[in-house]
């Protein structure tokens, strides 16, 4: 009975759910608030630079955010948890420099640099703005625009917008939701922000951004001449350039691909002559230039650098949530139909695959392609980063033999299978988190999984898990008991799973069992791969800067049938299991509370969703 008052109780805390009266039993009282989650320890994301600006190209790590070297599994302590890097004072002193820093003029500061300052120093000491830590946030605010960190950059804009209305500048949370490819979420939020700051030149130069990123040509043509007229009234240098730079390219874009090749010469003159020497401009004159010679202009993305843990998950289906490899956006300028054969290699790593497409005159075509892995490629014996090229061609079948039109080979990064990236270039200016590649980690047959549940067993009611055949609670709390009898406990890791961190090194189930020790994603991981394997349905919650795991209850646990259930996997050390059970569901009201989840600045993934939609456990263990 007393079980059931405590499962119930929690249950309401997130589903506002009655608890059925079990055989024997009565009603469970209503829920008292759970308290609050412990103070997390600081985390020192990597910083991100902008994502490189044109249209075709490998979708590169962010510099200074490569990997670590891969885990060996041993080389953290296995004891007490590690203590905060960071003390209080030490994170104020390191949030007036990062101030100062910023103070320079816009190209002598160091914004990769301010950013790895202020996320775990404002996270220690001013996890929410104040007046007192406002210039911080917007030194924050500003270089993640400027690196291209748009979901940090989501984050802190919504942050700051909560706090203090007034002061923010909604600009930066419609670019970020822009960034984000979240095209329909950022016009309803341009559109409500305009009501609230009407005068703000700022955001109505954002409303010009989503015409055309939403590539209505035409209209993105006639947006553009305003947007530019509203950017002379911009004060923020950054921001001014990089409406002046997105305007051109967008007008230029819209230009090509209405076919309209010479007015598209006049615009990358114009931009040349504003913006000398710039690297985009340099690579639009040369797409213009093949366009011309070729009879037809691409648009390319290869996701880079390559992923092992997640490669399998890569496809060329249309729509699949992984996406392809490379995608090709054919657009032709010629007056005729043309069949054209595109082909793309790893160069000692994969296979070439090929397909050949009928381009038809003055069409548009996308081109998914993902050359298999070399058969007696050792994914596992991959250990560290590695260098590699990725070569694709397009040739032209013509009447009189096959031409040409495309050879590049391009450099490009390799990364072992214990590094997770965690997002993925979809154009020009889309960079969307890639969530998904979570569930590659959730390995619940490797067998040091299967190993540690027949341990674990003896511990569950009966000495056998059933699932969602009998109570769920229980059946974790098994495993909560027996990872924490060996000693398993949360460790601090600078590489942490943050918004700003694209790669993050992350040990799969077997490596954190064998090492006992887990940073709060690898936890989260290890929790949901042991939940899958004894059949339930894992589900991962993913808030600023941390990572918990939850679970669907069912019935006999007191319970409506598929109410969520939520623990706080870094407590398994020497915490009571129903105690971090509160704690974890504490954080989702929060979040809740906040509207996180539906803004997008948190989110859960349902495992059994991404199995669903080709989400596979890595197939090498």
């Amino acid at each position: 009975m007393k079980r059931l008052v405590v499962w119930c109780s929690i249950a309401l805390l997130v589903a506002g759910s009655g608890c059925k009266k079990k055989e024997g039993g009565t009603e469970a009282p209503p829920a008292t608030a759970a308290p609050a989650a412990p103070a997390q320890a600081a985390k020192t994301p990597a910083a991100t630079p902008a994502p490189a600006a044109d249209a075709g190209a490998v979708a590169a790590a962010p510099d200074g955010a490569a990997p670590a070297p891969p885990s060996t599994g041993r080389e953290m302590p296995s004891a007490e948890p590690v203590a905060p890097a960071l003390t209080p004072e030490q994170a104020k002193q390191m949030i007036g420099a990062a101030v100062e820093e910023y103070a320079k003029p816009a190209g002598a500061r160091d914004c990769g640099g301010i950013i790895q300052v202020l996320i775990p120093a404002l996270q220690l000491v001013a996890p929410n703005p104040t007046a007192e830590v406002w210039p911080a946030y917007e030194a924050l605010q500003s270089c993640l625009h400027t690196v291209g960190a748009w979901a940090t950059l989501l984050q802190v804009s919504y942050a700051m917008l909560d706090a203090v209305p007034d002061k923010a500048r909604p600009y930066f949370l419609a670019r970020a939701l822009i960034g984000l490819g979240r095209l329909e979420q950022a016009g309803q939020a341009i559109q409500e922000l305009a009501g609230k700051f009407p005068d703000d030149v700022e955001l109505a130069t954002a409303a010009g951004f989503l015409t055309c990123a939403a590539k209505q040509w035409e209209a993105c043509l006639q947006v553009a001449g305003a947007t530019l007229e509203h950017a002379d009234e911009v004060q923020d240098e950054d921001v001014k350039r990089d409406v002046l730079v997105r305007t051109h390219y967008f007008r230029l874009q819209a230009l090509y691909h209405l076919h309209r090749l010479d007015e598209a010469d006049g615009a990358v003159t114009e931009m040349d002559k504003i913006f000398p020497g710039d690297p985009l401009v340099t690579y639009l004159k040369q797409q213009l230039a093949l366009a011309r010679a070729t009879g037809m202009a691409v648009d390319w993305v290869c996701q880079a650098p390559i992923p092992l843990g997640a490669y399998h998950l890569f496809s060329a289906t249309p729509g699949a949530v992984a996406g392809p490899l490379c995608k090709f956006s054919l657009t032709s300028f010629a007056e005729t139909d043309r069949q054209l054969h595109l082909e793309v290699e790893i160069q000692g790593l994969s296979d070439r695959t090929s397909q050949t497409v009928m381009l038809l005159r003055a069409g548009a075509q996308d081109v998914l392609l993902v050359p298999p892995l070399k058969f007696d490629f050792d994914v596992a014996g991959l250990r560290a980063e590695r260098e590699a090229q990725l070569a694709w061609k397009i040739t032209a079948i013509e009447e009189t033999g096959e031409r040409v039109l495309y050879d590049e080979t391009v450099a490009v990064k390799v990364l072992p299978r214990d590094s997770l990236v965690l997002e993925r270039k979809i154009s020009t200016d889309v960079v969307v988190p890639a969530y998904e590649n979570i569930g590659a980690w959730i390995t619940p047959n490797a067998r040091a999984v299967e190993q540690f549940l027949t341990a674990a067993k003896t511990r569950a009611p009966g000495a056998t898990f059933a699932g969602e055949q009998t109570e769920t609670g229980p059946q974790v709390e098994a495993i909560w008991n027996e990872l924490q009898s060996r000693g398993v406990s949360y460790v601090m890791d600078p590489s942490l799973f943050a918004g700003a961190a694209t790669i993050q090194r992350t040990r799969l189930p077997s490596e954190v069992l064998a090492s006992t020790n887990a940073q709060c994603l690898e936890g989260t991981i290890l929790f949901a791969s042991l939940m899958e394997a004894i059949g339930l349905r894992p589900i991962i919650v993913l808030v600023p800067g941390h990572a918990f795991v939850g679970w669907h209850g069912t019935a006999a646990d007191g319970v409506e049938a598929g109410t969520p259930i939520f623990v706080e996997t870094t407590m398994v050390h020497d915490a009571k299991f129903l105690d971090a059970v509160k704690v974890a569901m504490a954080r989702v009201v929060e979040e809740q509370g906040k509207g996180n989840f539906e803004r997008g600045v948190s989110t859960m993934l349902e495992l059994t969703d991404l199995r669903a939609r080709g989400i596979t456990p890595q197939p090498v263990d």
